[in-house]
């Protein structure tokens, strides 16, 4: 959510994962930075067993877009990243799952 800090999402996650839930989702928030301290925070915290998933919400237009934010987040392993990118633009989601650089599974 835009109004909440990396550490306010972090223990909504966390508490979650105490309660015994093994998949957490958040949706991606458009500054970089509050990715990048957020996935700080669980790569440190979070319980191995437990994997996150990250809807982007079509944030992107465009595969480019989309490495570029993702590499600034500096992400543990993801479960997968959903609706990166408008399912139209098919021939960007086709190079996603091509070329394989996000190493997660992708629904476009």
């Amino acid at each position: 959510s835009p109004d909440k800090t990396a550490r306010q999402t972090a223990d909504e996650l966390l508490a979650a994962a105490a309660a015994g839930w093994p998949l957490l989702k958040t949706t991606r928030s458009a500054d970089p930075r509050l990715m990048r301290r957020l996935f700080e925070l669980l790569d440190d915290e979070l319980p191995s067993n437990v994997k996150l998933v990250v809807d982007a919400n079509f944030a992107w237009r465009t595969s480019d877009e989309a490495l570029s934010d993702i590499a600034a987040w500096s992400p543990p392993q993801l479960a997968w990243l959903e609706d990166p990118m408008l399912p139209e633009e098919v021939t960007e989601c086709a190079r996603n799952l091509l070329f394989g650089v996000l190493l997660v599974r992708v629904t476009c």
